[in-house]
């Protein structure tokens, strides 16, 4: 008799248990899903979210590594330039020009540790070169154009902008046509798509930095580096490859 009173009673307690936990998990449920349309705008990912108004064009933007730096190309200024836009919600300062030249510049590409662009321009050769920008020697403040928030304090954009450019580096030469720049994950090398005047299809080259060393890769264009570098993807002909 004993027995069977404790054999319920334990039927009863666990019962209670049982009770309890699926109740605390349809209450937890329900709160979670109770307002969906709140809990969905907060987790929407891959909203996009319009981040220039400039009259004109906007293109070719390229983000650097952290994340807190944008450089796209833009012709607000007249012509074609490269401007940097700054991505982190606490910052909120203007967008602010990197290149001041009359030539065109474009296809700007961030480097693996975010301190330099490498670009191309028309400035010395109607067909392209290519040049390097690091952000902390480029004009238009004291001591780097990203200002306090990275190399220093800022100055004003207005002065002699014959001199803005005195921080760029050029890479190539005005006797081939240059272009798709593209960092090795290194850093220390740059790949890119060159045309000689009398080649008949352009050649991906890489140059050492800071040698500048130049050695044909192989025939083809817009070349693309995994970044473990291990992979090097390009067009020839009509067709992507890999090597």
């Amino acid at each position: 008799m004993e027995k069977a009173r404790f054999w319920q009673k334990s039927v009863f307690m666990k019962s209670g248990v049982f009770f309890k936990i699926t109740l605390l998990v349809f209450l937890v449920s329900f709160l979670l899903l109770a307002r969906p349309g709140e809990s969905a705008a907060v987790y929407q990912f891959n909203e996009p979210v319009q981040i220039t108004s400039n009259p004109g064009q906007d293109f070719a933007p390229t983000v650097s590594p952290d994340g807190k730096l944008l450089v796209y190309v833009s012709d607000q200024s007249g012509n074609l330039d490269l401007w940097l836009k700054y991505l982190d919600p606490a910052v909120h300062l203007p967008d602010r020009r990197l290149t001041f030249h009359s030539a065109e510049d474009n296809s700007p590409a961030f480097s693996p540790d975010g301190k330099s662009i490498v670009f191309v321009s028309n400035r010395s050769d109607p067909r392209g070169d290519i040049y390097l920008l690091p952000l902390d020697r480029a004009k238009g403040t004291k001591k780097g154009f990203l200002g306090g928030m990275l190399f220093g304090d800022s100055t004003s954009d207005s002065g002699d902008k014959d001199a803005v450019d005195e921080g760029l580096v050029r890479l190539t030469s005005s006797d081939s046509a240059d272009g798709d720049p593209v960092w090795f994950p290194d850093g220390q090398w740059i790949y890119y798509a060159s045309q000689a005047p009398e080649a008949s299809q352009k050649k991906i080259v890489k140059i050492e930095i800071k040698t500048g060393i130049k050695s044909q890769v192989l025939a083809g264009l817009n070349p693309s580096i995994s970044r473990d570098g291990r992979y090097l993807a390009f067009v020839s002909g009509n067709a992507l490859w890999v090597q």
